[in-house]
């Protein structure tokens, strides 16, 4: 009996621990996103890139697909001088996270950018978050244009 209640007591401590570890996970990845919004109103290409893992890719509502860093990073000064030069971005529906492991995660979520040169586009954004060196990251950007 009291082999079995040292296991339930350090069952029940790994769990309160991984909780507190995915709640603290949570809010670093939602401050992630915040930030790549924030970043995206200052028309900051270089901090809208330094949010990407290395090796991250991402796929445009627009269908281009880039991949790494500096290219992520050109891809978006493109857009920021051009199409997206007076534009402004806003989330429309929370972001959704769901983990696949303690350094991965999935999510999903509603965005607008609105005051581009061809009109607002509404967005459903599809990320997968890795926890490189630390830090959550973006690993994987699919936006899907709804209008």
């Amino acid at each position: 009996m009291r082999t079995f209640t040292v296991a339930a007591v350090v069952l029940i401590l790994l769990a309160a621990n991984a909780s507190a570890q995915t709640a603290d996970d949570r809010v670093a990845i939602q401050k992630l996103r915040d930030g790549h919004s924030a970043d995206h109103n200052r028309h900051d290409a270089k901090a809208l890139a330094s949010r990407f893992a290395p090796d991250a890719d991402r796929m445009s509502a627009a269908g281009e697909f880039t991949r790494g860093i500096d290219a992520i990073e050109k891809d978006y000064a493109n857009q920021l001088r051009g199409i997206d030069q007076h534009s402004s971005f806003k989330d429309l529906a929370p972001l959704t996270i769901r983990f696949l492991s303690p350094t991965l995660a999935i999510g999903d979520t509603v965005e607008q950018i609105i005051g581009r040169a061809t009109g607002p586009l509404t967005l459903n954004v599809t990320t997968i978050f890795v926890k490189h060196n630390g830090r959550w990251l973006f690993a994987a950007v699919r936006n899907a244009r709804l209008n």
